[in-house]
């Protein structure tokens, strides 16, 4: 009887813990943070991107061929009482295009673009490669470029 209730107790608190750990939600490590930034500006050859999360500081994001692109990220840090640009790496876009978007969500005047590409390599070590990015941007010739309002680049 008594190997019955210990074989019992082998099988049962292994499959509690197991349906305790689904109810909850599995263990988490820790929250992760889908990189993000939430200023772009400049035009169509050079953006700037800015505000941006998981460390990264800013970014210039520059086309290098019709279809592929790089950011250059670099931000700021206070070394001794004074701020220095510190260089962070370089994250390539592969499949980087920029396509008209209709109707357009932008102000009157402007013109809606979907950003977007894949990831294919980082320096960083902050954006996974195979990463999506996408953006919805606003553009006029005379003021060039600025995220559509209430959004974010994401990558």
């Amino acid at each position: 009887m008594r190997r019955l209730i210990v074989a019992i107790a082998i099988v049962t608190i292994p499959v509690a813990l197991i349906i305790a750990v689904v109810r909850t939600g599995g263990v988490t490590a820790a929250a992760v943070t889908t990189p993000s930034c939430t200023t772009l500006s400049g035009n169509l050859s050079v953006a700037l991107v800015g505000g941006c999360n998981s460390g990264l500081g800013a970014g210039r994001i520059k086309p290098t061929s019709l279809t592929t692109g790089s950011i250059t990220w670099r931000r700021s840090v206070v070394v001794h009482g004074k701020s220095v640009v510190e260089p962070q790496g370089t994250t390539a876009v592969k499949k980087f295009n920029l396509m008209g978007a209709t109707p357009s969500r932008c102000p009157k005047g402007t013109s809606e673009f979907h950003l977007a590409g894949t990831v294919s390599s980082d320096t960083t070590h902050k954006i996974p490669v195979g990463s999506k990015m996408s953006a919805d941007v606003c553009w006029t010739q005379a003021t060039g470029e600025a995220l559509l309002k209430g959004t974010v680049l994401k990558l």
